[in-house]
This record gives structure tokens, C-alpha cells and sequence, in this order.
């Protein structure tokens, strides 16, 4: 019975909702959305790897002219 209760207290709280949830994102907001933080990080590997590419084909273009 005891052991049931400490599980029970390992599982994150999620905090009441309030109206200005939509407005307002916080901390722990975030925290209850790990797969929102991972696609940040997946956009942002994305995003900077495509950068990477435009930049090295204008510096190669630029170089063939």
C-alpha cells in the first residue's frame, strides 16, 4: 500500500487551469509537452542543416561566375 502511494507522487503535476493559459506559456506549461520541446529541437536542426545548404550553393555559384 505504501509503495502504491510513492508512485503515485513520482507522476508530474499538472497545474490547474487558469484562463489565461492560451495567452500565457510557461515553464510548466512546457514541461508537461516534451514532444513540443523535441519537434523545437528537430526544427532547429532542420532549419539550420537547410541554411548550411543555401549558403554553400550561393558560395558556390558565386565562385563559378
Amino acid at each position: 500500500m505504501h509503495s502504491k502511494s510513492n508512485s503515485k507522487n513520482n507522476k508530474p503535476s499538472i497545474p490547474p487551469k487558469k484562463q489565461n493559459d492560451n495567452i500565457k506559456i510557461t515553464s510548466e506549461y512546457l514541461n508537461n509537452r516534451p514532444v513540443t520541446i523535441t519537434e523545437l529541437d528537430v526544427i532547429e536542426t532542420y532549419a539550420g542543416d537547410l541554411i548550411r545548404g543555401l549558403v554553400s550553393d550561393q558560395l558556390n555559384s558565386n565562385q563559378k561566375e
